[in-house]
């Protein structure tokens, strides 16, 4: 993505909505992305020195598989649960929400633990990386057995 220019030109990723300002209150880029690409970015030293807004769906009233932008929510306020059983569409994800108690929630039907904004580090990255590699694995060997193709094929 090219560096920030005076006229803020709009970049779209996903779905997730971060708003830069710069200069001025009127000067504003939207980037839209996943919650796990979102904070690969504003983790990066050089990106926390950036004025920036961040908002993220508030899981509890959005479709999962269908989410919409119409219920943002202060990404720096939202709870997130990390190691659920649910998938984004960049595979395992992190899961937002704007009330601790649907974020509780979620954690004990589908698993995984509730995070604060500044809870999610490197090392919680780290952790959905790993359970991407696992996801991609067992997502290819269910693909491989539905086309009638085993595991000794590969060998």
């Amino acid at each position: 993505m090219r560096a920030l220019q005076h006229n803020f030109q709009r970049a779209v990723l996903l779905c997730f909505m971060l708003v830069l300002a710069a200069c001025s209150e009127e000067a504003k880029q939207e980037v839209n992305t996943d919650p796990v690409t979102l904070f690969s970015w504003w983790l990066q030293p050089e990106n926390k020195t950036v004025k920036a807004q961040i908002y993220v769906h508030d899981s509890a009233k959005i479709d999962w598989d269908h989410p919409s932008d119409d219920h943002l929510i202060d990404g720096r306020d939202a709870w997130y649960v990390v190691g659920s059983d649910l998938i984004g569409a960049m595979g395992p994800t992190l899961v937002s929400f704007a009330q601790e108690a649907d974020a509780l929630e979620l954690a004990a039907k589908h698993g995984g633990r509730v995070l604060r904004f500044d809870d999610v580090d490197l090392y919680v990255l780290q952790e959905i990386g790993q359970a991407g590699h696992q996801y991609a694995e067992d997502h290819g060997k269910q693909i491989r057995e539905s086309m009638g193709v085993g595991d000794s094929a590969r060998d």
